[in-house]
């Protein structure tokens, strides 16, 4: 089926818009969210690393909290894997987003926006997803391990 020059040209101009849209959309939301998010891992586990070293050299025997340092430790680790990963998927994603948003469209056919296969963003947004969630576990156990060190 082919359309006629003029509604191509609106065809392509939404689609044109749209993706720039998207674009400006997906940009600030997950410079926003993964800011906050990866920000909000590390205050808390370093809180507790500072808490527990600081707890640690108070009383004449206090108890080993290594077990919970480790723990916490990892949690920082794991949040900047997932920060890490989260700029990646977002740059993979600006650069599908771009691509998408090419104004040749808008006269010409063949450069319509094709899809992508996204493996590159599916990992990245896994690894991400996967680092930020064993930094909440880390986070969980840490706290487990210090509450049975007290106990």
């Amino acid at each position: 089926m082919s359309l006629d020059p003029e509604t191509y040209k609106r065809q392509a101009e939404a689609a044109y818009q749209l993706g720039f849209e998207l674009l400006k959309s997906a940009r600030a939301a997950q410079i926003e969210y993964g800011r906050w998010l990866v920000n909000t891992l590390w205050l808390m586990h370093s809180g507790a690393i500072v808490g527990l070293l600081f707890k640690a050299h108070s009383g004449e025997h206090p108890p080993s909290y290594s077990v919970a340092l480790f723990w916490f430790v990892a949690g920082i680790v794991s949040a900047f894997i997932a920060a890490f990963a989260a700029w990646w998927n977002f740059t993979f994603a600006a650069v599908l987003f771009h691509s998408w948003t090419d104004v040749r469209m808008l006269s010409d056919p063949k450069y319509w926006p094709q899809p992508d296969k996204g493996k590159a963003m599916k990992s990245t947004m896994w690894i991400a997803i996967t680092g930020g969630v064993g930094s909440l576990v880390c986070l969980v156990v840490g706290s487990i391990a210090v509450w049975r060190t007290w106990i």
